[in-house]
Protein backbone atom coordinates (compact mmCIF):
# COMPACT_ATOMS: atom_id res chain seq x y z
CA UNK A 1 0.00 0.00 0.00
CA UNK A 2 1.04 3.93 -0.98
CA UNK A 3 2.42 5.95 1.74
CA UNK A 4 0.23 8.99 2.88
CA UNK A 5 1.72 11.49 0.28
CA UNK A 6 1.18 14.33 3.24
CA UNK A 7 3.91 12.15 5.50
CA UNK A 8 5.96 11.70 2.38
CA UNK A 9 6.10 15.60 1.81
CA UNK A 10 6.66 15.86 5.46
CA UNK A 11 9.26 13.63 5.52
CA UNK A 12 10.89 15.25 2.65
CA UNK A 13 11.10 18.41 3.74
CA UNK A 14 12.41 17.36 7.54
CA UNK A 15 14.70 15.40 5.71
CA UNK A 16 15.66 18.69 3.57
CA UNK A 17 15.57 20.61 6.77
CA UNK A 18 18.36 18.50 8.48
CA UNK A 19 20.63 18.41 5.38
CA UNK A 20 20.21 22.39 4.78
CA UNK A 21 20.84 23.18 8.28
CA UNK A 22 24.12 20.82 8.83
CA UNK A 23 24.88 22.40 5.58
CA UNK A 24 24.93 26.33 6.64
CA UNK A 25 25.80 24.96 10.24
CA UNK A 26 29.42 24.19 8.41
CA UNK A 27 29.78 27.46 6.71
CA UNK A 28 28.67 29.34 9.99
CA UNK A 29 31.82 31.32 9.79
CA UNK A 30 30.60 32.93 6.28
CA UNK A 31 27.65 34.20 8.09
CA UNK A 32 26.67 37.97 8.52
CA UNK A 33 26.29 38.76 12.03
CA UNK A 34 22.63 39.16 11.50
CA UNK A 35 22.76 35.48 10.39
CA UNK A 36 24.94 34.01 13.23
CA UNK A 37 22.42 35.85 15.78
CA UNK A 38 19.16 34.29 14.22
CA UNK A 39 20.46 30.89 12.40
CA UNK A 40 21.03 29.11 16.01
CA UNK A 41 17.73 30.15 17.19
CA UNK A 42 15.57 29.13 13.99
CA UNK A 43 17.67 25.90 13.77
CA UNK A 44 16.59 24.80 17.05
CA UNK A 45 13.00 26.39 17.25
CA UNK A 46 10.86 23.76 17.15
CA UNK A 47 12.25 22.31 20.24
CA UNK A 48 10.54 25.31 21.93
CA UNK A 49 7.40 23.35 22.12
CA UNK A 50 5.75 26.90 21.58
CA UNK A 51 4.33 28.20 18.19
CA UNK A 52 5.58 31.97 18.03
CA UNK A 53 5.26 33.01 14.28
CA UNK A 54 5.88 36.73 15.56
CA UNK A 55 9.23 35.12 16.73
CA UNK A 56 10.37 33.39 13.68
CA UNK A 57 9.25 36.65 11.85
CA UNK A 58 11.81 38.77 13.25
CA UNK A 59 14.33 35.79 13.06
CA UNK A 60 13.44 35.30 9.40
CA UNK A 61 13.67 38.91 8.45
CA UNK A 62 17.22 39.40 10.29
CA UNK A 63 18.36 36.64 8.04
CA UNK A 64 17.47 38.15 5.50
CA UNK A 65 19.27 40.93 5.44
CA UNK A 66 21.93 38.77 4.23
CA UNK A 67 20.44 37.81 1.17
CA UNK A 68 23.11 40.02 -1.14
CA UNK A 69 26.05 39.25 1.18
CA UNK A 70 27.27 36.15 -0.21
CA UNK A 71 28.16 37.09 -3.95
CA UNK A 72 30.66 34.36 -3.87
CA UNK A 73 29.23 31.44 -2.60
CA UNK A 74 25.23 30.64 -4.69
CA UNK A 75 25.75 27.34 -3.14
CA UNK A 76 25.40 29.15 0.19
CA UNK A 77 23.08 31.87 -0.75
CA UNK A 78 20.26 28.92 -2.28
CA UNK A 79 20.95 27.04 1.04
CA UNK A 80 20.02 29.74 3.24
CA UNK A 81 16.83 30.94 1.07
CA UNK A 82 15.63 26.63 1.18
CA UNK A 83 16.57 26.79 5.49
CA UNK A 84 14.54 30.26 5.29
CA UNK A 85 11.41 29.10 3.34
CA UNK A 86 11.64 26.00 5.49
CA UNK A 87 11.43 27.76 8.75
CA UNK A 88 8.23 30.28 7.51
CA UNK A 89 6.69 26.96 6.02
CA UNK A 90 6.47 25.23 9.17
CA UNK A 91 6.99 27.79 11.89
CA UNK A 92 4.80 30.74 11.10
CA UNK A 93 1.97 29.42 9.03
CA UNK A 94 -0.57 27.53 11.79
CA UNK A 95 -0.02 25.78 15.05
CA UNK A 96 -0.92 22.82 13.49
CA UNK A 97 1.59 22.27 10.94
CA UNK A 98 4.08 23.61 13.42
CA UNK A 99 3.16 20.83 16.03
CA UNK A 100 3.51 17.94 13.40
CA UNK A 101 6.50 19.33 12.15
CA UNK A 102 8.01 19.42 15.57
CA UNK A 103 7.03 15.90 16.02
CA UNK A 104 8.68 15.04 12.71
CA UNK A 105 12.14 16.24 13.98
CA UNK A 106 11.13 14.46 17.53
CA UNK A 107 9.91 17.86 19.64
CA UNK A 108 6.98 15.33 21.26
CA UNK A 109 6.03 11.66 21.32
CA UNK A 110 3.81 10.86 19.06
CA UNK A 111 -0.41 10.80 20.04
CA UNK A 112 -2.89 8.46 18.66
CA UNK A 113 -3.66 11.16 15.62
CA UNK A 114 -0.32 10.82 14.31
CA UNK A 115 -0.17 6.90 14.55
CA UNK A 116 -3.46 7.14 13.32
CA UNK A 117 -2.25 9.24 10.33
CA UNK A 118 0.99 6.73 9.69
CA UNK A 119 -0.61 3.25 10.23
CA UNK A 120 -4.03 3.58 8.20
CA UNK A 121 -6.01 1.07 9.62
CA UNK A 122 -5.92 -2.56 8.02
CA UNK A 123 -9.10 -3.74 6.19
CA UNK A 124 -11.49 -5.08 8.69
CA UNK A 125 -12.22 -8.57 9.41
CA UNK A 126 -15.62 -9.57 8.02
CA UNK A 127 -17.73 -10.78 11.03
CA UNK A 128 -18.93 -14.40 10.75
CA UNK A 129 -22.34 -15.31 9.53
CA UNK A 130 -24.49 -16.92 11.90
CA UNK A 131 -26.02 -20.16 11.23
CA UNK A 132 -29.64 -19.94 10.02
CA UNK A 133 -31.69 -20.86 13.28
CA UNK A 134 -34.61 -23.38 11.66
CA UNK A 135 -38.13 -21.98 11.73
CA UNK A 136 -40.43 -23.86 13.74
CA UNK A 137 -43.58 -25.59 12.05
CA UNK A 138 -46.70 -23.75 11.78
CA UNK A 139 -49.38 -24.47 14.09
CA UNK A 140 -52.76 -24.81 12.30
CA UNK A 141 -54.97 -22.12 13.14
CA UNK A 142 -57.61 -21.99 15.34
CA UNK A 143 -61.45 -22.07 14.04
CA UNK A 144 -62.35 -19.21 13.52
CA UNK A 145 -65.44 -17.07 16.17
CA UNK A 146 -67.84 -14.52 15.69
CA UNK A 147 -67.15 -11.24 16.85
CA UNK A 148 -68.79 -10.13 20.14
CA UNK A 149 -71.20 -7.30 20.08
CA UNK A 150 -69.02 -3.91 20.80
CA UNK A 151 -69.85 -2.12 23.45
CA UNK A 152 -69.68 1.54 23.22
CA UNK A 153 -66.87 3.15 25.72
CA UNK A 154 -64.95 6.69 26.64
CA UNK A 155 -63.06 7.94 23.39
CA UNK A 156 -59.21 8.46 23.99
CA UNK A 157 -57.98 11.95 24.17
CA UNK A 158 -55.49 12.58 21.73
CA UNK A 159 -51.80 13.59 23.28
CA UNK A 160 -50.46 16.78 22.23
CA UNK A 161 -47.01 16.72 20.58
CA UNK A 162 -44.17 18.89 22.36
CA UNK A 163 -42.23 21.18 20.51
CA UNK A 164 -38.92 20.23 18.63
CA UNK A 165 -36.84 21.88 20.83
CA UNK A 166 -33.77 18.91 20.57
CA UNK A 167 -33.45 19.69 17.25
CA UNK A 168 -33.19 22.95 17.14
CA UNK A 169 -30.34 23.55 19.25
CA UNK A 170 -28.78 21.03 17.88
CA UNK A 171 -29.19 22.64 14.11
CA UNK A 172 -28.50 26.23 15.38
CA UNK A 173 -24.88 24.58 16.90
CA UNK A 174 -24.39 23.01 13.62
CA UNK A 175 -24.84 26.48 11.72
CA UNK A 176 -23.22 28.48 13.57
CA UNK A 177 -19.99 25.86 13.40
CA UNK A 178 -20.10 25.88 9.93
CA UNK A 179 -20.70 29.38 9.60
CA UNK A 180 -17.95 30.18 12.30
CA UNK A 181 -15.25 27.46 10.15
CA UNK A 182 -16.59 29.83 7.08
CA UNK A 183 -16.04 33.53 8.83
CA UNK A 184 -12.43 32.01 10.22
CA UNK A 185 -11.07 30.66 6.74
CA UNK A 186 -12.30 33.16 4.31
CA UNK A 187 -12.10 35.98 6.36
CA UNK A 188 -10.30 35.85 9.73
CA UNK A 189 -7.43 33.90 8.53
CA UNK A 190 -6.16 36.00 5.55
CA UNK A 191 -6.47 39.21 7.85
CA UNK A 192 -4.76 37.52 10.47
CA UNK A 193 -1.89 36.45 7.33
CA UNK A 194 -1.71 39.77 6.37
CA UNK A 195 -1.50 41.58 9.38
CA UNK A 196 1.53 39.51 10.58
CA UNK A 197 3.25 39.11 7.41
CA UNK A 198 6.56 41.44 7.40
CA UNK A 199 6.50 44.65 4.82
CA UNK A 200 8.66 45.09 1.95
CA UNK A 201 9.00 48.65 -0.14
CA UNK A 202 9.62 49.06 -3.75
CA UNK A 203 12.67 50.73 -4.39
CA UNK A 204 13.38 50.38 -7.98
CA UNK A 205 13.76 54.15 -10.19
CA UNK A 206 11.03 53.25 -12.64
CA UNK A 207 7.73 50.99 -11.81
CA UNK A 208 8.50 47.46 -10.65
CA UNK A 209 6.36 45.07 -12.14
CA UNK A 210 3.79 42.58 -10.35
CA UNK A 211 2.95 39.68 -12.38
CA UNK A 212 1.19 36.34 -12.06
CA UNK A 213 3.93 33.79 -12.32
CA UNK A 214 7.55 33.74 -11.67
CA UNK A 215 8.80 34.77 -15.51
CA UNK A 216 10.80 38.31 -16.78
CA UNK A 217 10.32 39.92 -20.12
CA UNK A 218 6.89 39.43 -21.08
CA UNK A 219 4.08 41.20 -21.08
CA UNK A 220 1.29 38.62 -20.76
CA UNK A 221 1.94 37.91 -17.05
CA UNK A 222 2.03 41.94 -16.11
CA UNK A 223 -0.48 42.11 -13.66
CA UNK A 224 0.46 46.20 -12.26
CA UNK A 225 3.29 47.97 -12.39
CA UNK A 226 4.35 49.19 -8.52
CA UNK A 227 5.77 52.48 -8.07
CA UNK A 228 8.80 53.74 -6.19
CA UNK A 229 8.34 53.15 -1.87
CA UNK A 230 5.21 51.32 -2.79
CA UNK A 231 4.45 49.20 0.59
CA UNK A 232 4.06 45.50 -0.41
CA UNK A 233 2.83 42.59 1.91
CA UNK A 234 5.63 39.83 1.99
CA UNK A 235 4.72 35.99 2.14
CA UNK A 236 7.33 34.12 1.05
CA UNK A 237 10.76 34.16 -1.05
CA UNK A 238 11.67 31.36 -4.11
CA UNK A 239 14.50 31.85 -5.21
CA UNK A 240 15.06 35.27 -7.06
CA UNK A 241 10.86 35.70 -6.97
CA UNK A 242 8.59 36.65 -3.98
CA UNK A 243 5.29 36.54 -3.39
CA UNK A 244 3.31 39.46 -2.08
CA UNK A 245 0.40 41.57 -2.48
CA UNK A 246 -0.31 45.50 -3.47
CA UNK A 247 -3.27 47.25 -3.39
CA UNK A 248 -5.34 43.51 -2.95
CA UNK A 249 -3.21 42.11 -6.04
CA UNK A 250 -1.56 39.01 -5.01
CA UNK A 251 1.41 38.08 -7.28
CA UNK A 252 4.98 37.59 -7.45
CA UNK A 253 8.42 40.47 -8.26
CA UNK A 254 11.69 40.00 -8.48
CA UNK A 255 13.61 40.60 -5.03
CA UNK A 256 16.39 42.69 -6.31
CA UNK A 257 13.58 45.39 -6.83
CA UNK A 258 12.07 45.01 -3.17
CA UNK A 259 13.94 45.93 0.52
CA UNK A 260 13.28 45.64 4.34
CA UNK A 261 11.55 48.27 5.83
CA UNK A 262 14.52 49.53 8.03
CA UNK A 263 16.48 48.80 4.53
CA UNK A 264 14.15 51.30 2.31
CA UNK A 265 14.21 54.00 5.00
CA UNK A 266 18.11 54.20 4.67
CA UNK A 267 18.31 54.36 0.99
CA UNK A 268 15.27 56.50 0.97
CA UNK A 269 17.01 58.82 3.42
CA UNK A 270 20.46 58.65 1.74
CA UNK A 271 18.71 61.34 -1.59
CA UNK A 272 19.39 65.27 -0.36
CA UNK A 273 17.62 66.42 -3.09
CA UNK A 274 15.39 64.77 -6.01
CA UNK A 275 18.28 65.42 -8.75
CA UNK A 276 19.88 62.36 -6.32
CA UNK A 277 17.42 60.46 -6.91
CA UNK A 278 17.28 60.91 -10.41
CA UNK A 279 20.71 60.62 -11.47
CA UNK A 280 21.22 57.54 -9.42
CA UNK A 281 18.26 55.77 -10.81
CA UNK A 282 19.42 52.07 -11.01
CA UNK A 283 18.76 49.06 -8.50
CA UNK A 284 22.72 48.46 -8.46
CA UNK A 285 23.54 51.60 -7.66
CA UNK A 286 21.09 52.11 -5.36
CA UNK A 287 22.17 48.43 -3.28
CA UNK A 288 25.97 49.62 -3.94
CA UNK A 289 25.16 52.93 -1.43
CA UNK A 290 23.04 51.31 0.51
CA UNK A 291 25.16 48.07 1.32
CA UNK A 292 27.99 51.16 2.19
CA UNK A 293 25.90 53.04 4.57
CA UNK A 294 24.90 49.89 6.69
CA UNK A 295 28.86 48.66 6.65
CA UNK A 296 29.63 51.97 8.78
CA UNK A 297 26.84 52.35 10.30
CA UNK A 298 25.76 55.91 8.76
CA UNK A 299 22.16 57.20 8.02
CA UNK A 300 20.73 59.66 6.02
CA UNK A 301 17.96 62.28 7.08
CA UNK A 302 15.10 61.02 8.11
CA UNK A 303 11.77 61.66 10.13
CA UNK A 304 12.40 61.30 14.27
CA UNK A 305 9.07 59.21 14.62
CA UNK A 306 10.56 56.95 11.91
CA UNK A 307 14.21 56.95 14.00
CA UNK A 308 11.95 56.15 17.24
CA UNK A 309 9.68 53.51 15.69
CA UNK A 310 11.56 51.59 13.61
CA UNK A 311 15.37 52.12 14.96
CA UNK A 312 14.31 52.48 18.29
CA UNK A 313 16.19 55.80 18.86
CA UNK A 314 15.92 59.10 19.88
CA UNK A 315 18.52 60.46 16.98
CA UNK A 316 21.03 59.56 15.55
CA UNK A 317 24.61 60.75 16.34
CA UNK A 318 25.71 63.31 13.50
CA UNK A 319 28.58 61.49 12.43
CA UNK A 320 26.46 59.11 10.93
CA UNK A 321 24.67 60.96 9.00
CA UNK A 322 25.11 61.66 5.77
CA UNK A 323 23.64 62.00 2.21
CA UNK A 324 24.37 63.04 -1.46
CA UNK A 325 23.61 66.39 -3.16
CA UNK A 326 23.52 66.33 -6.92
CA UNK A 327 23.21 68.76 -9.99
CA UNK A 328 20.59 67.84 -12.82
CA UNK A 329 21.35 65.34 -15.16
CA UNK A 330 22.77 68.07 -18.07
CA UNK A 331 25.30 69.37 -15.84
CA UNK A 332 28.40 68.89 -17.23
CA UNK A 333 30.51 68.09 -14.12
CA UNK A 334 28.33 66.71 -11.25
CA UNK A 335 28.66 64.41 -7.64
CA UNK A 336 28.07 61.37 -9.40
CA UNK A 337 29.85 60.07 -12.41
CA UNK A 338 29.73 56.92 -14.29
CA UNK A 339 32.76 55.30 -16.27
CA UNK A 340 34.22 52.55 -17.07
CA UNK A 341 37.62 52.38 -14.91
CA UNK A 342 38.57 49.51 -13.17
CA UNK A 343 37.92 47.01 -15.94
CA UNK A 344 37.31 48.13 -19.76
CA UNK A 345 35.81 45.45 -20.59
CA UNK A 346 33.52 44.86 -18.16
CA UNK A 347 29.34 44.46 -18.25
CA UNK A 348 28.68 47.57 -16.67
CA UNK A 349 30.49 51.02 -15.80
CA UNK A 350 31.63 51.66 -12.56
CA UNK A 351 29.67 54.38 -10.33
CA UNK A 352 31.49 57.04 -8.17
CA UNK A 353 29.52 59.26 -6.12
CA UNK A 354 30.14 62.15 -3.23
CA UNK A 355 28.62 61.66 0.01
CA UNK A 356 28.19 64.88 2.64
CA UNK A 357 28.01 64.29 6.62
CA UNK A 358 25.39 66.82 7.36
CA UNK A 359 26.88 68.14 10.59
CA UNK A 360 30.53 68.96 9.31
CA UNK A 361 30.25 69.36 5.70
CA UNK A 362 32.92 66.58 5.76
CA UNK A 363 32.73 64.59 2.18
CA UNK A 364 34.01 61.11 1.14
CA UNK A 365 34.17 59.90 -2.85
CA UNK A 366 33.34 56.46 -3.26
CA UNK A 367 34.51 54.15 -6.52
CA UNK A 368 31.79 51.38 -6.98
CA UNK A 369 32.46 48.63 -9.67
CA UNK A 370 29.99 45.65 -10.33
CA UNK A 371 30.04 42.03 -11.24
CA UNK A 372 28.08 40.35 -14.44
CA UNK A 373 25.42 39.74 -11.93
CA UNK A 374 25.41 43.58 -10.33
CA UNK A 375 26.85 42.45 -7.12
CA UNK A 376 28.67 46.09 -6.05
CA UNK A 377 32.20 46.19 -5.09
CA UNK A 378 34.05 49.02 -3.10
CA UNK A 379 37.17 49.62 -5.03
CA UNK A 380 38.44 53.28 -3.34
CA UNK A 381 37.41 55.66 -1.28
CA UNK A 382 39.38 58.94 -0.41
CA UNK A 383 38.61 62.39 1.16
CA UNK A 384 36.82 65.18 -1.12
CA UNK A 385 37.79 68.84 -1.06
CA UNK A 386 34.78 70.79 0.66
CA UNK A 387 33.69 71.69 -2.81
CA UNK A 388 33.46 70.61 -6.49
CA UNK A 389 32.32 68.26 -8.54
CA UNK A 390 33.80 64.67 -9.92
CA UNK A 391 35.60 65.72 -12.88
CA UNK A 392 37.37 62.78 -14.33
CA UNK A 393 38.68 59.17 -12.21
CA UNK A 394 41.62 57.60 -13.74
CA UNK A 395 43.56 54.40 -12.71
CA UNK A 396 47.49 53.45 -12.58
CA UNK A 397 49.78 50.41 -11.56
CA UNK A 398 52.41 51.16 -8.98
CA UNK A 399 55.55 49.68 -10.57
CA UNK A 400 56.60 48.11 -7.24
CA UNK A 401 54.34 45.82 -6.12
CA UNK A 402 51.68 45.97 -9.21
CA UNK A 403 48.54 47.56 -7.21
CA UNK A 404 46.02 50.12 -8.41
CA UNK A 405 45.96 53.22 -7.18
CA UNK A 406 43.34 55.90 -8.56
CA UNK A 407 43.69 59.72 -9.71
CA UNK A 408 40.42 62.09 -9.17
CA UNK A 409 39.86 65.03 -10.46
CA UNK A 410 38.03 67.54 -8.94
CA UNK A 411 36.38 70.80 -10.13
Amino acid sequence: MAENPLLEMLAENVGKFKITSKAINAKFNDLIPEEKQAFPQLKDFWMNNKFNPGKCEELLNRMALGKNKHPMDKKLLEELQDFRRLCRDYYTRDRTIFEVFQKAMGGKSPDTELIRIQQPNPNPIPKPIPNPIPKPEPTPKPEPKSDPIPIPGPKPTPKTKSFPWAVMVVSAILLLGVGGGIVYYMFYLPYKIDKEAPRYYTFNATNTFLRSSQMSGVDYNVLAKIPYGSELIFYNISSDWANVKWNSIKGYVHTAYILPKQDFYILNSIFGDSDSKDIINTAKCRIALLNYFKSKGYYGVMDPQIIKSEFNMESFLPDKVWQVFSKMKSSKYNSTYYKRITNKDSKFTDFAVIITNISSQQRKCLLFSFKDDETPFLEYEENAPQTGDIVSIDIGVNSQDNTPFYRIKYQ
